[in-house]
């Protein structure tokens, strides 16, 4: 477990790419279970949602997610790197929303503007992280694999709030 934590932390540092971890079907369902979990308690306690809302958007994001991921994959011709590829979007999601989450608790115990920062900078490390680990999987260069991070984000965002 531990080493599995170190290679989410190495990935979404940008210091290694989704090809560290290994190609698992268990592992993906531990993260995606993980992910659920963690977003619907987040978004049942930080934005008032009730569990069915928060369940059904986490759904919903995390399949427009993984849906874009395969399609793109899958046109570049690197499909076989799916599992590796979402699991390293998941396990770096997962990362960086538990480091929002405590930003969001210091925010309400220190300072407010603090905390909007600090969620800035969380949001823009989920840009690059992404961006990053688009560059490695799918063999394009990084300015590219953040914008289409960029691109993505907006596009589930968009697909969660509707």
């Amino acid at each position: 477990m531990q080493a599995l934590i170190v290679s989410i932390w190495r990935i979404a540092t940008l210091k290694a790419g989704p090809d560290i971890l290994p190609e698992s079907s268990a592992l993906l369902l531990a993260t995606l279970l993980l992910n659920v979990i963690v977003s619907v308690m987040l978004t049942t306690t930080l934005m008032a949602y009730s569990f069915i809302a928060a369940l059904q958007l986490t759904l919903v994001v995390l399949a427009a997610t993984a849906g874009i991921l395969w399609m793109l994959l899958r046109l570049t011709g690197f499909g076989g790197r799916f599992e590796q590829t979402l699991t390293a979007l998941l396990g770096c999601d997962l990362l960086i929303t538990l480091v929002s989450a405590m930003a969001l608790v210091a925010g309400t115990l220190i300072s407010q503007p603090i905390a909007n920062v600090f969620l800035l900078v969380t949001f823009f490390w989920t840009i690059v992280a992404y961006g990053f680990i688009f560059h490695r999987a799918l063999d394009i260069n990084l300015p590219m694999g953040i914008l289409l991070a960029f691109i993505i984000l907006l596009i589930t965002i968009s697909i969660g709030r509707v």
